[in-house]
């Protein structure tokens, strides 16, 4: 009877019942979090001087993971002559020491034809004064130019020279190697496809690598 009568007098004098005289002490919830603020957001990235050619659907619906590609010829700086007559063996030490690899033949591929997969990387016909592709022939010398020489020789990723200048080496686990884009000598022949095959200890002036690498992963 006591407490009932403080009870009534707690709720009297302050309009609502004491801590301890049946009072709910649990804090009202914040109101819940919205679909967009539960779910991450994940982003791929690429390091300085390398563009990111996303996930895609390749032959047969394979799919070719995102991947990461210098934007010029090794050594990937504007302005600067391409390394050019190395063997397959010396272009993939020059990827590993830069910390990235050759890239495959279809991430080569990928990153020339765009995502409007062209036959040349500026567009679908072959215009000779895009990228340096009719130079002559030379019995001793080159007639590589330094990388970014033609700016419109770039494709729907941002990479540039992949059609002629230097001719790039790519992956293999076999004796010999596939180099792709022709060279300053291919002419029309120098579109996203055009490839020969070499012996991986084999080295021309024309030939030279392009590098490659995973992109990093960021979750925010």
């Amino acid at each position: 009877m006591t407490r009932f009568l403080a009870f009534c007098f707690a709720l009297c004098l302050f309009g609502q019942p004491m801590i301890g005289f049946g009072q709910d002490e649990t804090a009202a919830p914040d109101a819940p979090e919205t679909l967009e603020e539960r779910i991450p957001t994940v982003s791929l990235i690429c390091p300085p001087g390398m563009a990111l050619v996303p996930s895609m659907k390749i032959r047969d619906g394979e799919m070719q993971e995102a991947f990461c590609i210098d934007l010029f010829e090794y050594p990937n700086e504007i302005g600067v002559m391409p390394i050019l007559d190395i063997s397959w063996i010396e272009a993939e030490s020059l990827c590993f020491k830069a910390g990235k690899r050759l890239c495959t033949g279809g991430e080569w591929q990928s990153a020339c034809q765009g995502p409007a997969q062209t036959a040349y990387p500026y567009g679908v016909s072959y215009f000779p004064e895009t990228c340096n592709t009719e130079q002559e022939w030379m019995m001793n010398g080159s007639k590589a130019f330094p990388s970014g020489t033609f700016p419109g020789c770039v494709s729907g990723y941002g990479v540039f020279d992949m059609s002629g200048n230097v001719s790039e080496w790519t992956t293999s686990d076999k004796e010999s190697a596939v180099i792709f884009g022709g060279s300053w000598l291919s002419g029309r022949f120098s579109t996203c496809r055009s490839s020969y095959t070499l012996d991986k200890s084999v080295r021309y002036v024309f030939n030279g690598a392009r590098c490659c690498k995973a992109p990093a992963i960021e979750i925010k």
